[in-house]
């Protein structure tokens, strides 16, 4: 794994205690996102009571990717797509 800003970041923050982050998930967030993942800290967020979910956008990389990424872990939900997801929460 090469390690990027976000994941001195995520390892910065953990060092310093820090146990929750508070924010939208998406675009300029989703590196940071991937580092605490990487960390193990979505399981401690679910460990918090907080609901996770796992949306895979098989068609981020194009129709020719090989298939969407799978779940690595366990989430309250996993969808395709963000409309999947409204869907799923009743919206």
């Amino acid at each position: 794994m090469t390690e990027t800003a976000a994941h001195v970041i995520a390892a910065t923050l953990e060092k310093a205690g820090v146990k929750r982050v508070y924010g939208v998930v998406g675009d300029s967030l989703n590196g940071f996102t991937d580092a605490l993942r990487e960390r193990g800290k979505m399981a401690a967020a679910r460990d918090c009571g907080l609901k996770t979910v796992f949306v895979r956008r098989p068609l981020e990389y194009g129709p020719n990717r090989a298939g969407p990424p799978q779940p690595s872990q366990s989430w309250e939900l996993s969808v395709d797509d963000l409309v999947e997801l409204a869907a799923a929460l009743g919206l």
